[in-house]
């Protein structure tokens, strides 16, 4: 065969080749123009599988980095759960001045190398960081084999997915329409996108409400009807499989991996050290790079633990935060916290109705670890107002804890507060120009019950102002006291039936008349 054949062979192969990818390009600019999608959109880190319902921690990690990538925070906080649901942005925000909080954290399935990812998506677009927190808890979590390089983390997937240069050049505009197309092909329609896919994960909708207003913050999840276990009895049922003899063998049972991160050979710098030190160094040098200070944020850890080898390793571990601090002069730390066991809900999440109160508690030691010069130089925020609500929806997603599933009467919905409970919790924020909150209650809800009804906010008691008929229904409204203006319209609100202003434990009782009290309206004016 003649070399001018060849060469003919070759250019009709090649112009094939240059035809489809003329083809494919013409589509994509076609698509583009026609039905132009966001870059958030054309990512393909979630499944949209038939039948099958996202994770949460993809959908949380995507709809985070969806929400926020704008935010202008000056203070980054990333890492597990712990800090997911331990840590309330506004109530950081009001105890240290100038500060503008954004809560990233999601799961440990991130991996320290999805923290990673994620704080440096977030730097990469948010030149107000001054601060980086990294909330890690000592109870299992610690760097190590399990949280660093285990094949089942999803750090790789959020660095390809949210961080690579090259792989964005592979984000076509088609991949935009996905859900669309996915959506009409599995169930035939395109009038309810994410049918399955988004809608039915657990408490996926009530996280969508939340955090937007809170600032990346939403409530524990851990216990099924918002019961807290014994956190020992917790640990064994999730994790364990197992009934030890005795308290003491539980606590040994569960704090196993607490704060152990074993030594490895640091073939850089020719050392032994930790994995701990090594993951440590990774987000120093990172907040560095950005001209941000890295704080190393110790979880709380429930009190039952701070007992024998399982205190012993604890008081190792906080030693070691101190003496990394002590060798890197520019990092902080908020040392490690004991909190009564009652109010934990899992081994490492600290229940919802504590979680305002333990981001006090957290807050004044961040805001030692930071220090007056480094508070005084955080830049004033260009970020966008966290959005408020006017009206809390009673249907599906309520940002609440201790209500019920929400029924339906006469067409109108109805949530009460759960068996065994007299009080239960709200959570939203409102234009700091609110002053009343008023509440619809059922038409069969006893008068009596009604009269004990009460709201607090932070724990101090709203005047009650008025009563009145709406659509039949009974609306009492109470004038919102000076504590709602505390956190920026964030409100934390108990609702009681026996006048209560503060949580009152976990403590179930037979005797409780909260299921009695259905609410079918909460309103903010």
């Amino acid at each position: 065969m003649s070399l001018s054949i060849l060469r003919s062979e070759r250019w009709r192969k090649l112009s094939w080749v240059a035809y489809c990818l003329a083809a494919v390009a013409l589509i994509e600019i076609a698509i583009a123009v026609t039905h132009p999608t966001q870059e958030d959109a054309r990512r393909n880190f979630l499944e949209y599988r038939y039948g099958h319902q996202e994770v949460p921690d993809r959908l949380l990690i995507a709809e985070k980095l969806r929400l926020f990538k704008d935010d202008a925070p000056n203070i980054l906080q990333v890492g597990d759960s712990s800090g997911f649901h331990g840590i309330v942005p506004p109530v950081v925000e009001a105890i240290i001045p100038r500060a503008r909080y954004l809560n990233a954290n999601v799961f440990a399935t991130q991996g320290y190398g999805g923290f990673y990812e994620v704080a440096k998506y977030f730097l990469e677009r948010n030149n107000s960081v001054r601060v980086l927190v990294l909330f890690a808890t000592p109870a299992g979590d610690q760097p190590r084999d399990a949280t660093v390089s285990e094949k089942q983390l999803i750090g790789d997937d959020i660095q390809r997915e949210f961080n690579s240069p090259v792989h964005r050049l592979l984000q076509l505009p088609s991949l935009g329409l996905r859900p669309t197309v996915t959506d009409y092909a599995y169930y035939g329609t395109t009038d309810a996108p994410e049918v399955l896919a988004l809608r039915e994960a657990e408490r996926y909708p009530e996280a969508r409400l939340l955090m937007p207003q809170s600032g990346g913050w939403d409530r524990e999840h851990d216990s099924p009807g918002d019961v807290a276990e014994n956190v020992l009895d917790w640990d064994r049922r999730v994790f364990r499989n197992s009934v030890p003899a005795n308290k003491e063998d539980a606590v040994r049972e569960a704090g196993a991996e607490f704060g152990v991160s074993p030594r490895v050979y640091d073939w850089r710098h020719r050392r032994w050290t930790t994995m701990a030190d090594q993951t440590y160094d990774r987000f120093r040098l990172l907040a560095e790079e950005h001209g941000a200070k890295l704080v190393i944020a110790a979880a709380p850890v429930a009190d039952v633990f701070n007992t024998g080898e399982v205190g012993e390793r604890l008081a190792a571990f906080e030693t070691h935060l101190e003496a990394y601090a002590q060798a890197h002069p520019g990092v902080g730390i908020v040392p490690l916290t004991f909190l009564p066991t009652d109010r934990f809900s899992s081994t490492v999440h600290v229940s919802a109705p504590y979680a305002s109160a333990y981001t006090r508690q957290f807050s004044e030691a961040l805001r030692d670890a930071i220090g007056p010069e480094g508070i005084a130089s955080l830049p004033t925020s260009g970020g966008p107002p966290r959005p408020t609500a006017s009206v809390i929806d009673i249907g599906e997603g309520l940002p609440g804890y201790g209500f019920g599933p929400p029924t339906k009467i006469d067409g109108e919905t109805y949530r009460a507060i759960r068996e065994g409970r007299s009080e239960a919790l709200l959570f939203t924020r409102v234009a700091r120009e609110a002053t009343r909150i008023s509440i619809d209650f059922g038409p069969d809800t006893p008068s009596d019950l009604l009269s004990r009804a009460s709201v607090a906010v932070f724990g101090e008691k709203a005047v009650r102002v008025g009563d009145s008929l709406a659509n039949g229904s009974r609306r009492i409204t109470w004038a919102l006291p000076v504590s709602a203006k505390r956190y920026q319209g964030w409100l934390e609100l108990l609702l009681s039936t026996r006048g209560l202003a503060v949580w009152p434990g976990d403590q179930l009782t037979t005797g409780a008349n909260g299921p009695r009290l259905k609410i079918s309206r909460v309103e903010f004016h």
